[in-house]
């Protein structure tokens, strides 16, 4: 009981724990291998899925939820050869199950056929008779082909028929930013968090990498917690050059207690094209990394080797 309520607020690892003591005291009960299951593919342990399905597969064989959790177990395993003999067995048994349906879409996209995914998917959206909890898989599914015109006439198909769905344009976001089309990612991502799928940091960081720095800052200002805002603020800066600005940023990563060898090194880079050498050679000497603690060092001298040469002159 205690193991199911944990499973279904998502807390996996408590669940393991408790599935795992039924289990030891009544390894007779076959049904809690199942649930067993369910919270190892949440926690991505697919060979013990695997293990655990087999362990139940007598009494589940009659259910199609068990030959879902099974395909889900060999693609997270990447055995393709073993999915897509699950699928084929469960869409014999139950050859009106939509969900199978949709996992066999799903295994043949994962498996490289993205082509027989996109003609299927094509398919199904054509006869409008999929539930809405399908539209984000779809998206999905053509953004694993989002280079092929196919797939992306599709995806702006489902954003067209659904256009108040967040998670469907944060999806179509993801699929962009993978073709490094930053611009339109970031105007999905912020059509998603204007929706209210959370997704301001990723528009921000689109935003950035299309130079679009004003944008940039205006979404980030609505990102949390504030260590993520702030160490995104600081790329911005930096992408922008306005090493001025990124300084100004130390005392909140001080005060905050946030700075780490990565913001250092950011910020000495910023000291560095300010010439503030003084500045820079104490956040190298607080690095930890040795590499980045040597780039940022070697830095420095070049600042300092400069400053000589200017002064003999």
């Amino acid at each position: 009981f205690h193991g199911l309520i944990a499973l279904q607020k998502g807390d996996a690892e408590i669940a393991l724990k408790y599935f795992e003591r039924v289990i030891e005291l009544k390894p007779e009960w076959k049904s809690t291998y199942l649930y067993l299951a369910q919270a190892q593919l949440q926690l991505k342990k697919f060979p013990g899925a695997i293990a655990s399905l087999q362990k139940c597969q007598q009494m589940g064989e009659e259910r199609p939820g068990f030959h879902r959790l099974l395909v889900r177990a060999y693609l997270g395993a990447n055995d393709y050869q073993k999915a897509y003999e699950a699928v084929q067995k469960a869409q014999e048994q139950f050859p009106k199950s939509r969900e199978l349906q949709l996992d066999t879409l799903w295994l043949s996209a994962k498996a490289g056929l993205i082509h027989n995914a996109l003609d299927e998917l094509e398919r199904l959206v054509a006869e409008k008779s999929y539930p809405t909890s399908s539209i984000v898989f779809f998206a999905r599914i053509a953004c694993k082909g989002i280079r092929y015109p196919q797939a992306q006439r599709l995806l702006e198909q489902l954003l067209q028929t659904h256009p108040v769905n967040g998670p469907l344009f944060f999806e179509a976001g993801l699929g962009y930013a993978q073709l490094k089309r930053h611009l339109i990612a970031a105007r999905f991502f912020e059509r998603a968090h204007q929706l209210g799928h959370r997704a301001a940091f990723e528009a921000a960081d689109q935003f950035r990498l299309a130079s679009n720095h004003r944008k940039a800052l205006e979404l980030n200002a609505q990102v949390s917690p504030k260590k993520k805002q702030l160490n995104q603020r600081l790329n911005i800066h930096l992408s922008a050059n306005k090493y001025q600005r990124a300084i100004t940023l130390e005392p909140l990563f001080s005060e905050l207690d946030i700075l780490d060898d990565s913001s250092r090194y950011r910020l000495g880079y910023a000291f560095v094209q300010l010439q503030e050498a003084g500045r820079a050679s104490q956040m190298a000497s607080a690095i930890e990394d040795h590499a980045k603690k040597e780039q940022l060092t070697a830095l420095v001298k070049r600042v300092r080797s400069s400053d000589i040469t200017t002064g003999v002159r």
